[in-house]
């Protein structure tokens, strides 16, 4: 079966080697028989190289570029999906790139709240520490200030005692100096409360 397209090519052939058939080629009046046959052997050489070069030429070099085009094609369509992959990949490292900022700033915020509840934690055990010291010392200087008075009563009254017998040139019978020492430790003590 020969293919439409050389057909056509034959038809436009013929339609212009008759009417130059016709027109007489050798100068003389009539038909040149010569020129038609001429004509038609050219045909059929034509119709013969057209069939033999569509058979074993056309055909690989049309299935040569239709693998061609349908390798091109498939390249396309193969960096197109991984362009589409790489535009994806990109964006999943985006996202993961953007939540790990999110968890450093979580973690930082964390971090400064530890922080500041360490340091308020220290700063009360510090006041609680340096109140409780302050109590002990007040009480340390209490109790030396309490020692201290009742040294200085005693030594007063010992002294009292020994200016009062140096007064009265006398000795004095222990029970009596007990009574004048309880009486200047009183006199003393009620004086120091004034």
């Amino acid at each position: 079966m020969i293919p439409k397209q050389y057909i056509a090519v034959l038809a436009l052939l013929l339609a212009f080697a008759l009417p130059a058939a016709a027109g007489g080629g050798g100068g003389g009046d009539g038909l040149y028989i010569g020129d038609i046959g001429q004509a038609i052997a050219s045909l059929i050489i034509f119709g013969l190289l057209l069939l033999v070069l569509g058979k074993w030429a056309w055909k690989p070099i049309i299935a040569q570029l239709q693998r061609r085009e349908q390798r091109i094609a498939e390249t396309i369509k193969n960096a197109e999906d991984r362009q589409a992959q790489a535009d994806a990949l990109l964006e999943e490292y985006r996202q993961k790139l953007a939540a790990a900022d999110a968890e450093v700033a979580d973690v930082l915020a964390s971090a400064r709240k530890d922080a500041a509840a360490a340091r308020e934690q220290i700063l009360q055990a510090a006041r609680a520490e340096a109140g409780r010291i302050a109590e002990q010392s007040t009480t340390e200087i209490e109790q030396a200030k309490s020692v201290a008075i009742r040294d200085l009563y005693e030594q007063a009254a010992v002294l009292a005692t020994d200016v009062a017998g140096k007064i009265i040139r006398k000795q004095l019978k222990p029970d009596d100096q007990k009574q004048m020492l309880q009486d200047a430790l009183a006199e003393i003590k009620q004086r120091a409360g004034k």
